[in-house]
């Protein structure tokens, strides 16, 4: 993540630093906009229903650092 620059910190990359960065994005998303990019290769769109910044935020509590 560093050589791509979407790290740059020279602190270690702990697992509350990841979900902090995770978190950033989610907020920023515009679920609607990736829900349209990503519709055109979903078969069953109500997969899609689903979709939301508070299911993003679900997902991510699921992460475990090994």
């Amino acid at each position: 993540m560093r050589q791509s620059g979407d790290y740059p910190d020279n602190d270690p990359l702990t697992h509350d630093n990841l979900l902090h960065l995770l978190q950033n994005a989610i907020d920023s998303l515009n679920v609607e906009h990736v829900r349209q990019e990503v519709t055109p290769f979903i078969r069953d769109k109500r997969a899609l229903d689903v979709w939301s910044r508070d299911f993003f935020n679900q997902v991510i509590k699921r992460i475990v650092s090994i």
